[in-house]
């Protein structure tokens, strides 16, 4: 049988002897958390958040996706993806495989005192296809 992962980027086939058993759809919901300008300098809301793939699971390829879901402010985004990485064993050879997609949900109130008063907020969500063995 063939398993498929991630590995540097790049699809890679694996043999490891099992199928795969199934594959699910992961999410994560990353907020900001809200700021408000209250003097015109301006401030900022940012929190990053990865979802982990286990060890014996994997990623299909491209299969990940990410949307603003709420968000306001000047600007509002979602910043990523960030790809964690960690080594696994396949017979006598280590492949690289990842092991979590990060992203940062990003807003800006702006600075000005025409902006006091104002929130920012960002609301990110991630949908990943995680697949595992037998």
């Amino acid at each position: 049988m063939v398993w498929r992962a991630i590995v540097a980027g790049a699809s890679l086939a694996l043999l490891s002897g099992a199928a795969f058993a199934g594959c699910v759809t992961e999410t994560l919901t990353v907020a900001s958390g809200v700021v408000e300008n209250s003097n015109g300098t301006g401030r900022t809301a940012s929190r990053s958040d990865c979802l982990r793939i286990g060890n014996n699971e994997a990623v299909t390829p491209d299969s990940w996706s990410v949307r603003l879901v709420d968000g306001g402010g000047v600007k509002k985004e979602c910043r990523g993806p960030r790809i964690e990485r960690s080594n696994i064993q396949v017979g006598v050879q280590t492949f690289e495989r990842v092991s979590g997609i990060c992203y940062t949900a990003h807003a800006e109130t702006g600075s000005g005192t025409d902006r006091i008063g104002m929130e920012a907020w960002a609301v990110c969500e991630i949908r990943v296809e995680v697949c595992s063995p037998d």
